[in-house]
């Protein structure tokens, strides 16, 4: 019975843990592209 409700609580972590991966990797991606386009300097 243990077994079973530890999986059961691996799993919803799992799931409740992904799309806040997936969100913050987003965010950090939407976050870093004008960055990196600001520092950029035309060529001489």
């Amino acid at each position: 019975m243990f077994k079973v409700l530890l999986f059961l609580h691996l799993l919803t972590a799992i799931f409740a843990i992904g799309p806040l991966v997936h969100a913050v990797t987003t965010a950090s991606r939407g976050c870093a592209v004008p960055t990196r386009k600001r520092s950029r300097r035309p060529h001489a």
